[in-house]
């Protein structure tokens, strides 16, 4: 009943009270008066002077509102309907707040229940995270030791960005950058041989995989590089060294080489016989073409001295200066290097044949000619 009463209106609740009240004063009131004149005009035997004044005070009472009391408690009985009415109405509001209240209650159950449902499958799955997080954090040391070894492992048998560049790009040139990352490309692809217990393992295979591609790259790239050059350098004894490993990329290298220096020494020979030297000294030596001695004299040591220098250069190109020196009466052994170069002074000096042959043949018709 309290709470009930807590949820009444203020204003229904004073009219209720005040009703009450009312009610509870005024009508025992009017019956006792009621009855205290019904008892007077019964009781006329006990009349007196106090009586009469009573009687007629009624009297004059009655005669100037005969039907007082009825009024009142009609419009005190009117009164109280009409508040209790209000009353009712206010109760049929609180009623279907109360009914509105009961429906939220209900849904907020439901939103309840499934928020608790949604909470029970939340912390199902917390709990499988929190337990593979542990597992996790256990493994963690294991996967850090695994971890420098694998860095370990790719610092010490792959190649870097730079080492990579550098055999693979044109913008590169063949230089010492590119011999050391051939080096390493080289030790790594020997490394890779090294099997386990049960054979090549799989990174094994990779790494020799990888590795001969590199390779492969780098001997094309020494191979496209620019071999006219007339003196030998540290870099073109490095490049025909690692081509000995590549014999047929090392044949086409050399045959190139071998068609710049025979175009070069026809070029001096002609150069020669036409031109002379810088600044016109020494003199051409088709200017004693007259004098058929001098003239022979002339061409031949020019040509034993090219091809000399010719010599001397492959000679040094392939690192064998100064074995084909052999003593008068020694057995020659010619291993593959005096081969290529014998071969490489062969093809630098067949051009030259052409035009010494003609003018040696010229000469020698109008020496006979003259005898």
């Amino acid at each position: 009943m309290i709470e009930v009463l807590g949820t009444i209106p203020i204003g229904a609740y004073t009219i209720y009270l005040n009703a009450t009240l009312t009610l509870d004063v005024i009508y025992p009131m009017l019956l006792h008066r009621d009855t205290a004149v019904n008892t007077g005009d019964s009781n006329d035997d006990g009349w007196n002077e106090s009586d009469e004044d009573a009687e007629r005070q009624d009297n004059m009472s009655s005669t100037r509102h005969p039907h007082a009391p009825g009024r009142v408690y009609s419009a005190i009985s009117k009164t109280n309907s009409l508040r209790k009415a209000s009353i009712l109405h206010a109760f049929g509001e609180v009623n279907q707040k109360l009914d509105d209240l009961e429906g939220f209650a209900a849904e907020i159950r439901v939103y309840c229940d499934g928020a608790e449902v949604r909470l029970m499958l939340t912390e199902t799955t917390s709990q499988s995270l929190l337990e593979h997080t542990e597992s996790l954090q256990q493994e963690s040391p294991q996967v850090k030791m695994r971890k420098s070894i694998v860095t370990l492992f790719l610092d010490r048998f792959s190649l870097t960005d730079h080492e990579i560049e550098a055999l693979t790009s044109r913008d590169v040139p063949v230089g010492a950058r590119f011999f050391l990352a051939m080096d390493k490309t080289a030790r790594l692809h020997a490394y890779s041989f090294i099997s386990g217990e049960g054979g090549p393992t799989k990174a094994g295979m990779d790494i020799m995989s990888t590795t001969s591609s590199y390779l492969e790259h780098g001997y094309s790239k020494i191979h496209r590089w620019r071999w006219v050059q007339r003196t030998t350098s540290n870099t073109m004894l490095e490049s025909i060294l690692r081509l000995s490993q590549r014999p047929r990329l090392l044949s086409e290298a050399l045959t190139v080489l071998s068609r710049s220096k025979q175009n070069a020494l026809l070029n001096l020979f002609l150069n020669a016989l036409t031109r002379g030297g810088t600044s016109s000294f020494p003199r051409s030596i088709e200017l004693h073409a007259r004098d058929p001695i001098r003239y022979i004299g002339d061409m031949l040591p020019w040509v034993h001295q090219a091809i000399a220098a010719e010599c001397e250069f492959f000679e040094s190109l392939f690192g064998i200066s100064g074995r084909m020196n052999w003593m008068v009466g020694e057995v020659r052994v010619a291993g593959i290097e005096e081969e290529w170069v014998r071969n490489l002074l062969d093809t630098g000096a067949r051009k030259l044949r052409v035009p010494l042959k003609a003018r040696l043949m010229v000469i020698s018709k109008c020496v006979v000619e003259q005898f």
